[in-house]
């Protein structure tokens, strides 16, 4: 069984869930509630029987269309 949810960014599975992020792309930065004084949705993890299969993390970017910050 599948169950997805949201984490907060202590989360063991996050950890996991990092490092994976981290191996695949050089350029990563630091989990972070807020950047630029604006709020960053938690992450979403899938986890199966209890393991963490994959996950979501979300960071702000300048918006090349509106130069505005964007999710």
């Amino acid at each position: 069984m599948f169950l997805i949810q949201e984490v907060e960014t202590n989360s063991p599975h996050l950890i996991m869930l990092y490092q994976w992020i981290e191996s695949e792309w050089d350029d990563v930065e630091p989990l972070a509630p807020i950047k630029n004084g604006k709020a960053i949705p938690n992450p979403i993890i899938a986890l199966k029987d209890g393991e963490l299969v994959g996950g979501l993390v979300f960071t702000r970017f300048l918006s090349p269309i509106t130069k505005e910050q964007a999710v």
